[in-house]
């Protein structure tokens, strides 16, 4: 064999290497080839140069615009401080030009006055007499307060107080201020040097809406009916009733919201008044309280001092949200029957109407019963002529019963008083005698009819010894004005006793 073709040693293969499958069965990766991803990565940094380039601009234009925005605040601002400024001097030029005006007004009133009162003018301008003098005033004064300030409207009110122009009847020097308005007026302590006392207050029909009237003194009466005094202050002051003086009166006035606290009110009436939110916390009520008539809507009568010898009278009243039931003073005052309150709306908003007035004053008829002769010494009660044992015989008018204290008359009673709707009238006496015999008694009712109507009732006598109480209701109308009563005997041997006549008219039916 040549060497050629010597035979070549045999490789032996490599060894197997088993293959091992290392792919996620639930999901293949799949492998992004090179020149994908750096397309991709071009894109994002082109569009990132894109997006820095506009950024640049969009945040200078944001920095210009809040710059923009904060000169405009800046000027702004500017703008309305000057503008305040402007303002500012504006009211204080207007303020010092109002009180120039108001200072001149006031002067001009001050010597225009002075003169009408002190001076001797010439005969040109003289009054012909007092009542011309104070009519002059009158107007100037209404004028003058249409133009004035608080502080002026005080001082001007006060040169009338100080010159006595405002003391009621009977001083002849009084002077007319209905219609005045003297709103905001401030007579107090703190601001008045002056101890002002008014006596005899002649206010009625003024505008007092909102004036103060603090830790003043009041006497012989005041008058403040009909004005307007929304939110007066009366706290602290006294109101004190000298001797027979008038009282103080309040009727017909608007005292909504108005400050009573701490006052002292003697022998006041507020009838008609509206008194709606008005405060009444620590008053000294002293003699009678008439609040007839009145709005008490949400008025306040906390610690209230009431005089032990005098009524509080609240009737026709809606005292809707009062203070004032529960109060332990008004409790104690209704157990000791000072309270008289009949037809009133109650704080809870029901009705009261337990009417019990008597429409007859003195219907005891023998209250001061002079004596059996002068029967006109009964107020309100007149006799009429009669003939005795005619054919209707009256009662004799002589004393025949020793054993008790007897008038025996014959009566008319007359009332101007109105029932409020419809009423009854109630007569009731004792009766004795008239033996075999009667007694008639005769009810003659006139009203707004020209021809009264008559009722007549027959009352069996007795055994004269022996005394019976008779009674008689019947109802009426509202607008009934006088009833006259006759009592008269019939067809009796002796004579006829009668005793303790009571006679009454009261509203028809009570409900609460």
């Amino acid at each position: 064999m040549s060497t050629n073709h010597q035979r070549r040693p045999r490789v032996a293969p490599p060894p197997s290497t088993a293959i091992m499958d290392t792919t996620d069965p639930v999901s293949d990766t799949i492998t992004t080839p090179p020149a994908q991803t750096d397309r991709r990565e071009k894109r994002c940094l082109i569009w990132s140069k894109l997006a820095f380039a506009a950024l640049v601009p969009l945040m200078i234009g944001i920095a210009t615009v809040l710059i923009a925005l904060q000169q405009q605040r800046s000027e702004d601002r500017r703008f309305q401080q000057t503008q305040e400024n402007e303002d500012r001097r504006r009211e204080q030029d207007q303020q010092q030009a109002n009180d120039l005006h108001y200072q001149d007004v006031y002067k001009t009133y001050i010597s225009d006055i002075s003169n009408a009162i002190f001076k001797q003018q010439d005969q040109s301008n003289s009054f012909a007499d007092l009542r011309t003098r104070l009519d002059y005033i009158r107007s100037q004064t209404l004028t003058a307060l249409l133009d004035l300030d608080c502080r002026r409207k005080t001082w001007l009110f006060e040169f009338l107080h100080g010159n006595e122009l405002l003391a009621g009847p009977p001083q002849s020097t009084s002077l007319d201020l209905s219609g005045a308005a003297l709103s905001c007026i401030r007579i107090t302590k703190s601001i008045n040097s002056k101890n002002l006392r008014f006596n005899a207050l002649a206010l009625s029909s003024v505008d007092l809406t909102n004036a103060s009237f603090i830790d003043r003194y009041f006497e012989y009466g005041a008058d403040f009916s009909g004005s307007a005094m929304e939110n007066i202050n009366f706290t602290r002051s006294r109101f004190v009733r000298q001797g027979e003086n008038p009282r103080f009166l309040f009727k017909d006035a608007n005292l909504f919201g108005a400050d009573f606290s701490g006052a002292a009110l003697s022998d006041v009436s507020f009838g008609g008044a509206d008194l709606s939110y008005a405060v009444f916390n620590a008053v000294e009520f002293g003699e009678q309280v008439d609040l007839t008539g009145t709005n008490l809507v949400f008025t306040t009568f906390k610690d209230v001092k009431l005089s032990p010898s005098f009524p509080m009278i609240i009737t026709n009243a809606n005292m809707t949200g009062a203070l004032i039931l529960e109060q332990e003073w008004f409790i104690s005052a209704m157990n000791r029957g000072q309270i008289h309150m009949m037809d009133v709306i109650l704080p809870n908003g029901t009705w009261l109407l337990n009417e019990t007035k008597n429409f007859i004053r003195n219907g005891n008829a023998e209250e001061n019963c002079i004596s059996l002769t002068d029967i006109t010494g009964i107020p309100n009660w007149s006799t009429f002529s009669s003939v005795p044992n005619s054919a209707l015989p009256t009662l004799s008018g002589t004393r025949r019963n020793d054993s008790s204290i007897s008038c025996l008359f014959n009566f008319t009673s007359t009332t101007a008083d109105k029932p409020s709707s419809e009423a009854e009238y109630h007569l009731s006496f004792d009766v004795a005698g008239c033996q075999g015999g009667f007694m008639q008694i005769q009810f003659k009712i006139f009203s707004s009819v020209t021809t009264p109507v008559q009722s007549l009732f027959f009352v069996n006598g007795t055994d004269q010894l022996h005394w019976l109480r008779r009674t008689i209701s019947e109802k009426t109308r509202a607008n009934t004005h006088t009833i006259q009563v006759e009592i008269a005997g019939g067809d009796h041997t002796g004579f006829c006793y009668v005793d303790n006549v009571e006679f009454y008219i009261r509203r028809s039916g009570n409900r609460k």
